[in-house]
This record gives structure tokens, sequence and C-alpha cells, in this order.
């Protein structure tokens, strides 16, 4: 079995929206107001900045 998740920007701040949820109920916030931000590892300073992200699992399991 083949197995492919693909999370979007969008979805991260979904999921993280809800996990703040879930820990302090119900907060005024507006989804604008969760800013995703990348630290690269390929720049000199490995500053925190914002980015588009993407997350993926990609993975095959089980028999042949």
């Amino acid at each position: 079995m083949k197995l492919h998740i693909e999370l979007t920007e969008k979805d991260l701040t979904r999921l993280v929206r809800d996990e703040i949820e879930r820990r302090l109920g119900e907060v005024m916030f507006k989804d604008t107001d969760i800013i995703i931000e990348v630290k690269s590892k390929q720049n000199f300073k490995s500053e925190w900045e914002p980015a588009a992200f993407r997350a993926t699992l990609s993975t095959s399991q089980g028999g042949a």
C-alpha cells in the first residue's frame, strides 16, 4: 500500500488554530494572526522568516 499525505500552509494554520482552541478553549483571533515561519538551514544567518510551507508524507507499507 502506498500512502501520500500533503499538508499545505492553510492546513497547518487550521491545525495550529485547533490545537490552541483545544488547549485554551475558544480564543478570539483570526487565522491571519497565525504566522508560519521557517528557519532555513542554507541561510548562513539561520534566521526565522515568513515563508510558504508544505509537509509531505510519502511511504510504502505492507507486502510486495
